[in-house]
């Protein structure tokens, strides 16, 4: 708000007496002058402008990456349900690696906190217990909500991922530079999309080459394969984890997407109403000022 300022009033003459002090009280909601409230509406017209966009943009995105989704889990699906029979140790000690999933923009509501959350309570509870981790960012949002706190626990950020419409072959090259740091643990953190309105924060604990090293293939031995069949296991494990990756980032996308349209929609909401409130404390003072100089041209008149 405008700062109250202090406008003193020297007598003509000066004396020893002290001159009072006038202070031009303002309060909230109450500019000092007509000019001023007309520029706050003005600004508070743009932001709702903006916002009103930035909500026809989002929604515009979303239904192409709801179409994405809905292409990209038939083809990801089959295959996680297939290695997630597979048991997982949830006793190893294993340093845990966690590829957290949030975006590379802001203005999306609670997808990237509600992600950093489940970060911090797993990191929390996985070392209290004698589990180290570490942590592969995927949008560069998830750097500033981790970094005060467990920073050092970072090994890379990989920024601007969802510049483009998220496809398999991206998904396939940022899997590769995870597995480069070999881990035998890894979750997958991101937003589950449900619908337009509603998003579940989800941990996906995945099956990697070195965690799978010690799995059986006693059932395979009927089968013959071309090449080695650990080689074509590894294989298939690089595939089935490319695939949970695209399909995670689907659904994050989807709901950051979505959460951005509600977060625009409130913000055009609240901006309306405080368009509002402001013409409404126009209206008053312009009334007030008409309603002083009637009184002043009619003392005026009397006095003549």
């Amino acid at each position: 708000m405008f700062p109250a300022r202090q406008f003193v009033f020297p007598l003509a003459r000066a004396s020893t007496a002290s001159v009072p002090a006038f202070r031009h009280a303002q309060v909230r909601n109450f500019p000092g002058s007509d000019k001023a409230v007309q520029a706050r509406m003005k600004s508070v017209k743009n932001i709702q402008k903006i916002t009103k966009a930035m909500k026809m943009v989002a929604a515009s995105k979303l239904k192409g990456d709801q179409r994405r989704l809905e292409a990209g889990v038939p083809f990801a699906r089959p295959l996680q349900d297939l290695i997630n029979r597979i048991p997982k140790d949830p006793a190893s000690k294993a340093p845990l690696w966690l590829l957290v999933c949030s975006t590379d923009k802001g203005l999306c509501g609670g997808v990237n906190s509600y992600v950093a959350k489940l970060a911090r309570t797993i990191i929390m509870e996985s070392e209290a217990s004698g589990v180290e981790v570490k942590m592969i960012g995927l949008g560069d949002k998830i750097r500033a909500a981790m970094v005060r706190l467990f920073g050092d626990r970072f090994d890379r950020v990989l920024a601007e991922v969802t510049k483009n419409p998220w496809n398999f072959t991206m998904a396939c090259a940022l899997m590769h530079k995870v597995l480069e740091r070999e881990p035998a643990r890894l979750a997958i953190l991101f937003n589950h999309f449900r619908s337009v309105i509603s998003y579940d924060t989800t941990r996906e604990d995945v099956l990697t080459p070195k965690g799978s090293e010690t799995t059986s293939l006693k059932d395979l031995d009927t089968f013959e394969f071309e090449p080695e069949r650990r080689e074509i296991w590894n294989d298939l494990i690089e595939l089935y984890l490319a695939s949970t990756l695209y399909g995670a980032m689907l659904d994050n996308v989807a709901s950051e997407q979505s959460a951005r349209m509600s977060a625009m929609d409130n913000a055009s909401k609240n901006a309306g109403e405080m368009l509002a409130n402001l013409t409404l404390v126009y209206n008053k003072a312009r009334q007030a000022k008409i309603t002083m100089e009637l009184i002043e041209i009619i003392s005026g008149a009397n006095a003549l």
